[in-house]
């Protein structure tokens, strides 16, 4: 989790592992302006297998998602980074960058 400030104003952002029937099924950013007390907003940013993600903010406030993604034997498959910014988070830019790291 980190907690950053854009426009002004305090947030915490985490990712977390999206399952579905046990099984998982992608990577979500969420977003909280209460301290953490409730995760109102979320984003998908990977859809399908992934495993560990970490999250950076740059001064000018975006937002990068460093994650793995996994292939069907659940070994890593490719290191992936998704950068975006609030607007994005708050669902009012549909488009992120994303590109292959490793």
């Amino acid at each position: 989790m980190k907690h950053m400030t854009i426009c002004k104003k305090p947030y915490d952002i985490a990712t977390r592992i999206r399952r579905t029937n046990g099984s998982i099924a992608g990577t979500m950013v969420r977003l909280s302006d209460d301290d953490c007390r409730t995760w109102p907003i979320s984003r998908t940013v990977c859809e399908g297998p992934a495993g560990y993600s970490s999250l950076a903010v740059t001064p000018d406030g975006t937002v990068l998602c460093a994650y793995e993604t996994l292939n069907e034997t659940r070994y890593t498959g490719n290191i992936m980074l998704a950068r975006f910014n609030l607007e994005w988070l708050l669902g009012k830019q549909s488009d992120y960058y994303q590109t292959r790291v490793l």
